[in-house]
C-alpha cells in the first residue's frame, strides 16, 4: 500500500494536495482490505486485492493531478518579467551605442531584440501553464507529429548555418533546430508512458521512437546533436525498464542495452572519420565552429 501511494502522490504536482489524498486513498484501500478479510480473506492478500482494486497509481495519479493543479507561482513570475525586462534594457543600450550591429541598423537590432524577449516571456508563461497530462493519452501522436514536422521542414527548406550553428528557414520563421530538436526528450517520455505495461514488443517500438529521432540528427547533419539525443533518450528507456514499466528481465535487458551501445561507439567513430559528409558536423552545438551542410 505504501508503495502504491508513493507513485500516486508523485503524480501530483500540487504538494499542497498530497495529505489530503493520501488520507482518501488510504482510507479507501484499508475499507475494502476489511471488507476482503470479512470475505475469507487473510489479511495480506486482502490488502493486495484492494491495493489491485484501486487500479494503475500512474493513470490515477495523471487524472488527480489534472484535478489539483497548482497555483501560479507568481514570485516565479514576477522574476521572470524582472529578467525579462532586464534584458531588453540591456539590448537598448548596446543597441543605442552604434549604428549598425551584427550587420543590423540601430532600430533593426532593437526592435528584433524587443521582440524575441517578449516572445520568450510568453512561451515560457504558455510552458509553465501549460497542462501535461494530455501528453500521457496522446504521447506517440504528438511524438509522430513532432518528427514528421522536423523531418519535412528539413527536407523542404533544408539547413542554413548562421554563426556556427545550424536552423531551418521557413520563411519568415528560423529557428536553431538544434534547441528545437531536445523539445523530443520529454515527448519520448511520453511515448515510453503509453508503452507502458507491454513486454518486447512495445519495448522494441518504444527504441524505434528512439533511432528515428538520432537518425535525422544524423542526416541533418549534427552528429553532436545525435549523440546526446542517443544518450539521453536511452537513459529515459533504462529508467523506464528499471522501473517495471515493461514486463521484460530488467537486468538482461539493460546489461544486454549498453553493451550493444559501448560497443557500438567505435563503429561509429569509424564511419564518422571515413565518411567525408559528416565529419565535420561535430560541431553543429552551441559554442562549436561551423561544421558541413548537405
Amino acid at each position: 500500500m505504501e508503495e502504491y501511494l508513493k507513485i500516486l502522490l508523485e503524480q501530483i504536482r500540487c504538494r499542497k494536495a498530497w495529505p489530503a489524498v493520501e488520507e482518501e486513498f488510504r482510507c479507501h484501500i484499508e475499507e475494502q482490505a476489511a471488507a476482503n478479510v470479512l470475505q475469507g480473506m487473510d489479511k495480506e492478500e486482502a490488502l493486495r486485492c484492494a491495493v489491485r482494486d484501486m487500479g494503475d497509481p500512474v493513470e490515477t495519479g495523471v487524472d488527480l493531478d489534472r484535478v489539483h493543479r497548482p497555483q501560479t507561482a507568481w514570485d516565479v513570475v514576477g522574476v521572470m518579467l524582472v529578467i525579462a525586462l532586464a534584458s531588453i534594457f540591456i539590448h537598448v543600450v548596446i543597441g543605442l551605442g552604434a549604428e549598425e550591429i551584427n550587420y543590423q541598423p540601430q532600430g533593426t537590432y532593437i526592435g528584433r531584440a524587443v521582440c524575441y524577449i517578449v516572445a520568450g516571456f510568453a512561451a515560457m508563461l504558455i510552458v509553465y501553464r501549460l497542462d501535461y497530462s494530455f501528453l500521457a493519452r496522446r504521447g506517440k501522436l504528438c511524438a509522430v507529429a513532432f518528427l514528421a514536422l522536423m523531418t519535412l521542414g528539413a527536407v523542404v527548406y533544408g539547413m542554413k548555418m548562421h554563426g556556427g550553428m545550424l536552423f531551418l528557414d521557413m520563411g519568415v520563421l528560423s529557428f536553431s533546430i538544434v534547441y528545437v530538436m531536445f523539445l523530443y526528450v520529454p515527448l519520448y517520455g511520453a511515448v515510453l508512458y503509453q508503452y507502458r505495461g507491454s513486454g518486447f514488443g512495445g519495448l522494441a517500438k518504444s527504441f524505434l521512437f528512439l533511432v528515428y529521432p538520432v537518425w535525422l540528427a544524423v542526416k541533418i547533419p549534427c552528429m553532436s546533436l545525435g549523440l546526446l539525443l542517443l544518450f539521453l533518450l536511452s537513459v529515459l528507456l533504462s529508467a523506464a525498464v528499471a522501473k517495471g514499466w515493461f514486463h521484460v528481465p530488467k537486468k538482461s535487458v539493460l546489461a544486454g542495452y549498453w553493451f550493444i551501445l559501448a560497443a557500438g561507439m567505435p563503429l561509429f567513430y569509424i564511419f564518422v572519420k571515413f565518411n567525408s559528409a559528416s565529419a565535420g558536423c561535430f560541431a553543429c552545438l552551441p559554442g562549436g565552429a561551423a561544421g558541413s551542410v548537405f
